[in-house]
């Protein structure tokens, strides 16, 4: 954000010295003396003060856009950043919680206790053992080869 508020100001600075530079020369167009008082009798000098006017305001927009492209330019590198640090704290987070992780299996490996998972499958598995309907007897009479018991 500092490299911006420098890229800003190097920009009004650069602005403000062409600005200064474009009025002395749009005032070195108006004549003075003699010479001043003939172009105001002939028109000569309110047509390049009309000139003047227009150039300052074309100047005045080159600079307004100048400033609006930095602008724009600085808050997509924001939005770019702001992008980026979600991202590396949710992949922060995540990391953390696969520490944590790491830290509670070593724990039950030190102590002898199995982990929450383990423990939560066999229950799952002695559970559905006990749900489970037992396999209908199979009638042999029907297999080849079958000899009738005695």
């Amino acid at each position: 954000m500092e490299e911006q508020r420098k890229e800003r100001l190097l920009l009004e600075q650069s602005h403000s010295k062409r600005w200064d530079t474009e009025t002395k020369e749009r005032s070195q167009r108006l004549s003075k003396g003699l010479m001043g008082i003939w172009h105001r009798l002939t028109g000569k000098y309110e047509k390049t003060k009309r000139q003047n006017e227009l150039d300052a305001l074309v100047a005045f927009q080159r600079d307004r856009q100048e400033k609006d492209e930095l602008i724009f330019k600085h808050i997509q590198q924001r939005q770019q950043l702001s992008l980026r640090q979600r991202s590396e704290i949710h992949t922060h987070e995540l990391e953390i919680e696969l520490l944590c992780q790491d830290i509670e299996d070593y724990r039950d490996l030190k102590t002898g206790k199995s982990s929450n998972l383990k423990d939560e499958y066999r229950k799952r598995s002695e559970q559905h053992e006990k749900e489970r309907k037992p396999a209908p007897k199979r009638d042999k009479s029907r297999d080849r080869g079958h000899e009738p018991e005695i």
